[in-house]
């Protein structure tokens, strides 16, 4: 098909590459065109903007949503039965298939040789219980800093809270969490399953 430069100033009959390389350049393109999409650096996604982007496109094992909780009062208790460190996160899951990363991070300590349980709860039910973190001298205070880590599977997208507890291995002697009110904290990730 012949080129031809039309009156209004159009051009008909130039094949798609039909400009020598150099030609167009990032100042002779139209306002609101990347040059980047020109080059083929952005992948076409079907069914979505790149602002657009929902979360049931998201890939699997991608992150979706993070939430982190703090607490720094420190709580001690002398009993065998759970109680509660204080600290909680919620989040709201966007599919069912999502998994949620717990990780919670504390500072525990025990007095004389004694045991400090923890375990985390999603709302009333128990998903990871640690056995014993053991802190142990002949006298006085230890203590040091863990984490649990929990992938776990809630299977909804209502709103579900997680929380740690504590607890000693010997009644009457003290456990400690958030020692010296140092802060710990709760955090979620919501993981595309």
């Amino acid at each position: 098909m012949a080129i031809v430069i039309n009156g209004s100033g159009t051009v008909t009959g130039l094949a798609v590459g039909g400009l020598p390389d150099g030609t167009v350049d990032d100042g002779t393109l139209a306002s609101g065109i990347a040059s980047s999409k020109l080059t083929g650096a952005l992948p076409a996604i079907s069914g979505a903007s790149l602002t657009g982007l929902t979360s049931s496109q998201m890939p699997t094992g991608s992150v979706l949503q993070v939430v982190q909780a703090t607490h720094s009062s420190q709580v001690s208790t002398s009993s065998t039965s759970w109680t509660n460190m204080g600290l909680s996160a919620s989040i709201t899951p966007t599919t069912s298939s999502s998994k949620v990363l717990v990780i919670l991070n504390y500072v525990g300590a025990v007095t004389s040789d004694n045991h400090l349980y923890i375990q985390i709860l999603r709302d009333s039910t128990s998903i990871l219980s640690n056995g014993s973190a053991r802190f142990a001298q002949s006298a006085g205070v230890s203590g040091g800093g863990l984490t649990l880590n929990k992938l776990d599977s809630p299977s909804t997208t209502s709103a579900v809270t997680y929380s740690g507890q504590f607890h000693t291995r010997d009644s009457g002697e003290n456990v400690i969490v958030q020692y010296g009110n140092t802060p710990s904290t709760i955090t979620l990730l919501e993981v595309a399953g």
